[in-house]
């Protein structure tokens, strides 16, 4: 026994220590990248910005405020927070007429999707020039369950982004609060042969996160907003937010969707990047 830990000790020193080289190596990187977005984007912070990631479509809008614009957020079970999500998405600068906003329920059993048709019917009897509101169920397919399909939460995306009559999808998820400002300043960075862009994310009060679960899931989401940004910046672009993500539906029907990943139970944002 003594025998064979002495030679597993070594490997062990040699395997950590190749891990930790590899993982200096890796913050470096992403910190490079970071150097470079803020240097080209002073003016901007990352949220106004987004990220450029994907530059092979060709085709539809080049930015401004011309698009047609889908806001796709696929809902399980949000009833504590689909109404301040809607009413962040519903309020924003873009003209409301150029943009819809798409709610694809995906079998909640608390009162989600009453709650979102019952904000619809408020927000057009009182503001009638506000953004088309549609609200759709994953139960009307006809189908069971999302999850036999695709994988419950882009069995719900594609639905909505199916029914989509932007030229430009936009998602976020049903428990997030986006500015006012966040549809403007993400389709002003749909340049020309731009396909996806990807927003930065944050959590809403830091210093909520109890415990050391929770302050571990605050880092670990800082992280992916880190690798996110620098890597996207360094022009190889390795992780996506679907809390705050932008592509063109064009690009999104060229690689077939999420077809390819459909038997991911997730990845709708970092694997269709």
């Amino acid at each position: 026994m003594a025998e064979i830990l002495h030679l597993v000790r070594p490997c062990f020193e040699i395997a950590l220590g190749v891990s930790t080289v590899a993982y200096a190596a890796s913050i470096a990187w992403f910190m490079r990248g970071l150097r470079v977005l803020s240097s080209e984007a002073h003016a901007e912070s990352p949220a106004q910005k987004g990220w450029v990631v994907d530059a092979e479509a060709e085709g539809g809008a080049d930015g401004g405020l011309s698009a047609r614009v889908s806001v796709v957020i696929a809902a399980r079970n949000e009833a504590a927070h689909i109404e301040a999500c809607l009413e962040g998405v519903w309020g924003q600068t873009y003209p409301a007429t150029a943009y819809e906003i798409i709610v694809v329920d995906d079998g909640s059993t608390d009162g989600t999707r009453a709650l979102t048709l019952a904000f619809a019917a408020g927000k057009e009897r009182l503001e009638r020039l506000g953004p088309r509101l549609r609200v759709l169920s994953t139960e009307d397919t006809g189908e069971p369950d999302s999850k036999g399909r695709l994988g419950s939460k882009k069995a719900a995306l594609g639905l909505g982004i199916e029914a989509a009559e932007g030229e430009i999808i936009l998602t976020t998820d049903a428990d997030c609060r986006v500015p006012d400002t966040w549809v403007e300043r993400m389709i002003a960075c749909f340049g020309p042969g731009v396909g996806m862009v990807v927003g930065f994310s944050q959590i809403g009060d830091p210093g909520s996160a109890r415990g050391l679960r929770g302050g571990w899931e605050a880092v670990d989401f800082l992280s992916l907003m880190a690798a996110a940004a620098g890597s996207a910046a360094r022009g190889h672009p390795l992780a996506a937010s679907g809390q705050n993500l932008g592509f063109r539906k064009r690009a999104f029907d060229d690689v077939g969707g999420y077809s390819s990943i459909r038997h991911r139970i997730s990845g709708d944002d970092v694997l269709l990047l």
